[in-house]
């Protein structure tokens, strides 16, 4: 998966600017931002920049994920409004991640975890 790939799965064409994605390493900054616009603008800018110093942005995304993934209620919002394809897409970026040698990959593996669950087992062939 690319970047384009993935803001085309979630209908961005507008993602935030890597500016302020630089200057702002946790996605959930702004708690009254849109989510479905934020994450994947995130996870976008990690894809682009995996071998950069904003490592420290992967790990806020990465947190984000893992914090929205043990969601258990369908009242929580972003876990369960994610279709399908929006869950592979966080599920291969996070299989991603764990390639990344300069990150602790605890959190990672949590978040996959937890984002399994929300698709049948069946429906995921990463």
């Amino acid at each position: 998966m690319n970047s384009k790939d993935l803001l085309n799965i979630f209908e961005i064409t507008e993602p935030i600017s890597d500016e302020i994605i630089s200057s702002n390493s946790e996605p959930l900054f702004d708690l009254n931002g849109d989510v479905f616009l934020i994450l994947p603008s995130y996870m976008a800018w990690c894809l682009n920049h995996d071998h950069s110093d904003g490592n420290i942005v992967i790990d806020g995304t990465i947190s984000a994920l893992s914090e929205l993934g043990r969601s258990k209620s369908s009242n929580a919002g972003f876990k369960y409004e994610c279709t399908t394809e929006q869950v592979k897409a966080i599920l291969e970026f996070l299989k991603w991640s764990l390639t990344i040698d300069l990150l602790t990959h605890e959190y990672t593996k949590r978040a996959i975890k937890q984002w399994s669950k929300s698709i049948p087992s069946k429906l995921i062939r990463l």
